[in-house]
């Protein structure tokens, strides 16, 4: 079994959890991204649904960011612009990754367990 110590660990790999890795890491701490498929993104890259929604109005600066990085050929490479931006942010990222289990020290979570290719 192979241990390694993360501040923040974010399970899936949506747009949500995406821009949520890349703040963690922005802000200083150890982040893992673990997404169960072999693309970041989710229903956006994965069954190209469009437009991403709640993004339109109101944006977060990382979404902004991310919708200007994504440019005119989203979804069709968004995968690999959005994995350059958590790597960029200092995340680690793995993918193939499915997380069966939590490690709990009363009602806290403290670890994953994860299995991966």
């Amino acid at each position: 079994m192979h241990t390694t110590t993360w501040d923040v660990i974010v399970v899936g790999g949506g747009m949500g959890a995406v821009s949520a890795a890349i703040a963690a890491a922005r802000a200083g701490a150890a982040t893992l991204l673990i997404e169960r498929t072999g693309r970041l993104g989710g229903a956006y890259t994965t069954n190209l649904v469009q437009p991403l929604m709640g993004w339109t109005k109101r944006r977060h600066p990382i979404a902004a960011e991310l919708i200007a990085r994504l440019g005119a050929d989203s979804p069709k490479l968004a995968d690999l612009v959005l994995a350059e931006a958590v790597q960029e942010a200092g995340a680690s990222l793995l993918l193939h990754t499915w997380v069966t289990g939590a490690m709990l020290d009363g009602d806290r979570v403290v670890g994953v367990q994860v299995l991966n290719k």
